[in-house]
């Protein structure tokens, strides 16, 4: 099987910092540490205003755990992202969903007559990226096979700790179960299910005489359990096709997101509708995983973002940002090492990047994002200023300003500390703080911008 061939293809590196910041063996150690000390003789600042940035590619990103770890973190919650939509700015990019349903409750009951009346799939909205005017066309697939991991994570020495699943994971499918087509999503507009009215969703018919031969007709152990069920039905794999539009947000976690049977028995002289249902709910056991997947094409994007042409030695005007696994801006601080090991204190350093002006235009911006270190030509893990053990003190909000198209402000005070100690000055990385349950991106301000190029600004005290 190809995801099977694929295992071990996949790489990601565990953030392994302390929960709190150790300085390395020098006099300075942690004194004035955070401590900005306006007017006392020896502080001063320095201002680094010729950054050098550009755009750099993501294969993959990683979009969930193996079942036992995602236990651990409250199971597969979460938006799950499903749309197509193409900007000018971006190319196209497009998401699917991939789920394992799970029973409603044991032991089903379909009498001895059964007629079924009809099917749906429906999925709870939590959102929306894109133009919802823009009518959509989606699928609904049964998979074909499991749902296995298509990589691993190492942790810092380069020793598998867990298997994952990645963003460019490729399901087995075969049989179409139903589709909905010139569909334009109303996320914001209540619905009926079930004679109550319920927030808005996405509803997809599915077909009868599929799920009579291959619900109502199953044998009873199909029906004995939540594993049982999994193993029998496989899951769901639901996309859009050759359209251009949104991309929704959808929670699968709740009572009404599921598949809903509807039928009669007609040795029941009632003939009263009957329902049963099939859940995504992560209270069921085994957990019914489901995860979202993602592909991107650049080919129509201009010729600013041609990834093949970036220029990494003056760096660019502007850069990019962009979830869903798509693209992330690489940055270097040219001259940052000067302050190693001349006993300066590190009181604040603070990045400043704009959004670049004029390119707001249909982009929703992201609004928050993060740096991660980057080496061997790939994103790797989180500094220390972003690690979840300092509380996140790294900032990186989107503000906005007065006449300006508004800043992200990130506080790299322990990024800068290290260098100023001695440690090996690397290249940075921004990109989206969540990844993978949004699709927001961005155009930067990149550091040769003659408008509001990307800077950095210390406070020091000098010994």
């Amino acid at each position: 099987m190809t995801l099977l061939n694929n295992f071990f293809r996949k790489t990601a590196i565990l953030a392994m910092a302390s929960l709190l910041f150790i300085g390395c063996e020098k006099p300075n150690d942690e004194l004035g540490f955070n401590q900005v000390i306006d007017g006392v003789p020896g502080v001063a600042d320095l201002v680094f205003d010729s950054l050098i940035s550009y755009t750099h590619n993501q294969d993959s990103i990683l979009v969930a755990l193996a079942r036992e770890s995602q236990s651990a973190l409250g199971g597969y919650a979460g938006n799950r992202l499903l749309g197509s939509m193409t900007d000018g700015s971006f190319g196209r990019a497009e998401a699917s969903v991939i789920a394992q349903v799970a029973l409603e409750e044991n032991n089903i009951d379909f009498g001895t007559q059964p007629r079924i009346d009809s099917v749906f799939l429906y999925m709870e909205y939590n959102g929306f990226y894109g133009d919802t005017f823009k009518p959509m066309n989606y699928e609904v697939y049964q998979l074909s096979g499991g749902v296995f991991p298509n990589g691993v994570l190492l942790d810092a020495e380069g020793v598998t700790v867990d298997s994952a699943y990645y963003s460019d994971y490729i399901p087995n499918y075969a049989t179409k179960l139903g589709e909905l087509l010139n569909h334009k999503p109303k996320p914001s507009s209540p619905m009926v299910l079930n004679g109550d009215v319920v927030k808005a969703g996405l509803k997809i018919p599915l077909d009868t005489s599929f799920f009579k031969t291959n619900i109502i007709e199953a044998p009873s152990s199909a029906f004995e359990n939540d594993a049982a069920f999994i193993e029998y039905f496989k899951g769901l794999y639901i996309r859009t096709v050759n359209t251009d539009g949104s991309i929704v947000y959808l929670n699968l976690n709740t009572a009404n997101s599921g598949i809903h049977v509807y039928f009669s028995d007609r040795a029941d002289t009632t003939n009263e509708a009957q329902r049963v249902g099939f859940n995504f709910l992560q209270s069921n056991s085994p957990l019914p995983i489901n995860l979202s997947i993602f592909e991107q094409d650049y080919l129509g994007a201009p010729t600013a973002f041609n990834l093949s042409m970036q220029d990494t030695i003056i760096g660019e005007n502007v850069s990019y940002a962009q979830a869903m696994g798509g693209v992330y801006t690489v940055f270097e601080i040219p001259g940052l090492d000067s302050i190693a090991n001349k006993g300066y204190l590190i009181n604040q350093a603070i990045l400043e990047v704009y959004k670049a002006a004029g390119t707001g235009s249909g982009l929703t911006p992201n609004s928050r994002l993060e740096i991660r270190s980057f080496e061997g030509g790939e994103m790797q893990g989180t500094i220390k200023d972003f690690d979840a053990g300092n509380t996140l003190t790294g900032g990186g909000n989107l503000v906005s300003e007065p006449l300006r198209a508004g800043k992200y402000t990130f506080d790299i005070t322990r990024y800068v500390f290290e260098i100023a100690n001695g440690e090996k000055l690397t290249k940075l990385a921004i990109t989206p703080y969540l990844k993978s349950s949004l699709a927001n991106r961005v155009i930067l301000a990149g550091g040769s911008n003659s408008q509001t190029p990307m800077s950095l600004k210390i406070y020091l005290t000098k010994p």
